[in-house]
């Protein structure tokens, strides 16, 4: 497998991608997304996370189409290297109805809760700027909203009437 593709290595992939991904252009090194693993983007891990307490908190959520399992492994190069690391790995059971981009929010604030992780304030504290966090949300909005403690839940219910106006307006594009 060649190197553009060592992260994607199976169709699913992308869902993990969308999934986790915005996690990890916060995150650089303070959190593992099973990279190490040949997971990509399947894991939310870091060192001293109480792998069991992170899958309940995240299944609690009753997130359709997603089931999270607890995880512990030792990855062996980058980050985290030869130091255990615990959190869940995400398991797709519906994609369809997956809230993927909403995954990313409600895994900090699991992060956040059962871990004492706050990743945004170890992002400044490592001087890791939120541009490309920022980029991929569209807007600083979502990040703004994080950071003031604002529940994932409220952040996603405040993209449904834009979703819903999407859906309306992209319905007469659909060819099935």
């Amino acid at each position: 497998m060649g190197a553009d593709l060592a992260h994607v290595p199976h169709g699913e992939s992308p869902l993990f991608q969308v999934a986790t991904g915005m996690i990890g252009e916060l995150s650089g090194k303070s959190r593992e997304h099973g990279h190490r693993l040949h997971l990509p983007f399947q894991c939310i891990a870091a060192p001293g996370v109480d792998m069991h307490e992170l899958a309940d908190t995240l299944n609690a959520y009753k997130l359709p189409g997603v089931r999270f399992q607890p995880v512990t492994y030792k990855p062996y190069y980058f980050g985290f290297e030869k130091t255990n690391v615990s959190g869940v790995q995400v398991f797709f059971t519906d994609p369809a109805h997956a809230p993927l981009t909403a995954i990313n929010f409600y895994g900090l604030e699991a992060l956040k809760r059962v871990a004492g992780r706050d990743i945004f304030q170890e992002s400044v504290n490592a001087s890791r700027g939120f541009a490309m966090f920022d980029k991929v949300n569209g807007t600083d909005a979502t990040r703004k909203a994080l950071q003031e403690g604002k529940p994932a839940a409220e952040i996603v219910a405040s993209w449904k009437p834009s979703e819903d106006a999407f859906r309306r307006q992209r319905e007469k594009y659909l060819l099935y």
